[in-house]
């Protein structure tokens, strides 16, 4: 019989198009300023937050998938209210089964970005070797929205460029352009990484995917 405490399981990763994120279900909302009604940690079967630029979002699972909290902090918040929210987050459940990290810009205006980012990377990692992240948007008006499912284990993700030319956003919706959103992109070996449907293996992209 197996031991149902020795169980991590798999997280899916969709990279989508605009038009299947937006079909569905959002659940609760996680915004970014923690001086705000709407929280910026939570709990739920189903959260979404979105514009994630400069910021860190995310979210961990507790063991055996059995809650899940999602994230998003904003890097120009003071440093005492960026330790309190990282304490809320690791210490929210027991044991950590997984997770995942996005966002931050090498931009001047946000010079604590990356360093935020690193620190919860860091700190999550500290907790759980099962934590993949996607770190640092290359692109200058590039954003991150997503929303998770506990219900199959699912990160569904909008990766998307502002087009000032044409006044419209473009979505990733092929690997070349996936690898060239994020200047480093680590993949847990219990995750599992689609786009546009279509599962991406190590065969595809060895570079991002973790070995056991």
């Amino acid at each position: 019989m197996t031991n149902s405490a020795n169980i991590s399981f798999t997280s899916r990763i969709n990279i989508l198009s605009s038009k299947a994120f937006d079909k569905l279900p959002k659940g609760k909302h996680i915004g970014f300023d923690p001086n705000a009604i709407t929280p910026t940690i939570l709990k739920s079967d189903v959260f979404n937050t979105v514009n994630i630029r400069t910021c860190t979002g995310g979210g961990i699972k507790s063991e055996n998938n059995k809650s899940a909290l999602g994230f998003h902090l904003w890097d120009i918040c003071e440093e005492n209210d960026f330790t309190a929210q990282l304490n809320k987050i690791q210490n929210s459940f027991n044991s950590i089964d997984g997770g995942l990290i996005i966002g931050s810009k090498n931009v001047e205006r946000a010079e604590n970005s990356i360093k935020n980012f690193k620190i919860v990377k860091q700190t999550l990692q500290q907790k759980c070797g099962n934590i993949s992240w996607f770190q640092t948007i290359r692109k200058a008006l590039g954003e991150v929205d997503f929303i998770y499912s506990k219900a199959d284990d699912t990160w569904n993700l909008r990766l998307c460029e502002w087009d000032c030319k044409n006044r419209k956003y473009k979505t990733v919706n092929t690997l070349n352009k996936f690898l060239e959103f994020f200047e480093e992109i680590s993949i847990s070996p219990k995750d599992r990484l689609y786009i546009g449907g279509k599962e991406i293996t190590e065969a595809n992209a060895p570079a991002i995917f973790r070995k056991q």
